[in-house]
């Protein structure tokens, strides 16, 4: 009863985090083997993937990832159901009737009263949408109006991933997956310096403030980045 209750008070949590951040929720069932992906709109949950045998049959992520990411996150629901812990990867998601697009992954399992994993639970956050919404915000800026922003944004400092990658791992998807941390750090870096210069070409100070929060959320990309390498023994 009082592990139920539990489940119901992280039920509710989950929900209020993943519908405030317009997120994908995926709940697995370590016993049934079920797997089930939900969005939560207007304060419910609406069921858009329902997957049985879900380990068994091989169809982790096959059914709403994109094919090339696949096999990464089959290595992080295979590392998080482990032990109990958190683990973090980007995966491009795949939608019923909408194109693939990059989302950052949260999993996290939980124990039973023995202290085996019975269940995992995440959420999927859109990443390309934080895109599209600088995209959105400079288009203003040239349209005339400045939108608000926050310059608290704690991304970077908060994110603790967990490794994937172990002694077992193929060695050449590591060097993989180095290489492409590496190159898109010096991506957010390049994106950060501009961002760095432009502040000192606008007099306005809401002008000034949005392109300082842009320019925090760039560098706070590369933080993660360089988080999850270090954390992989990449760095």
């Amino acid at each position: 009863m009082r592990e139920q209750k539990e489940q119901e008070k992280q039920n509710e949590l989950l929900r209020v985090v993943a519908e405030k951040n317009h997120e994908q929720v995926i709940e697995y069932d370590v016993k049934e083997d079920h797997a089930v992906v939900y969005a939560v709109e207007n304060d419910r949950f609406e069921v858009l993937f329902d997957v049985e045998d879900y380990i068994q049959k091989n169809r982790y992520g096959s059914v709403f990832i994109d094919p090339e990411d696949r096999k990464v996150f089959r290595r992080a629901v295979h590392t998080c159901l482990q032990k109990e812990g958190t683990v973090m990867v980007d995966v491009r998601y795949q939608g019923k009737d909408s194109p693939s697009e990059w989302y950052s992954c949260y999993l996290v399992s939980i124990a039973g009263e023995n202290g085996e994993i019975d269940r995992m639970v995440g959420r999927f956050r859109n990443i390309q949408q934080e895109e599209q919404k600088h995209y959105e915000s400079l288009s203003m800026i040239l349209s005339g109006s400045v939108p608000e922003c926050n310059c608290n944004d704690r991304s970077g400092k908060d994110y603790q991933p967990k490794a994937v990658y172990t002694a077992m791992s193929s060695p050449e998807d590591k060097q993989h997956d180095a290489f492409l941390a590496t190159d898109c750090i010096g991506t957010e870096k390049l994106v950060s310096g501009t961002y760095n210069d432009d502040v000192f070409a606008f007099g306005d100070s809401g002008v000034r403030k949005l392109l300082a929060d842009i320019q925090i959320e760039e560098q706070n990309h590369a933080e993660m980045l360089y988080k999850y390498k270090t954390v992989n023994g990449m760095a």
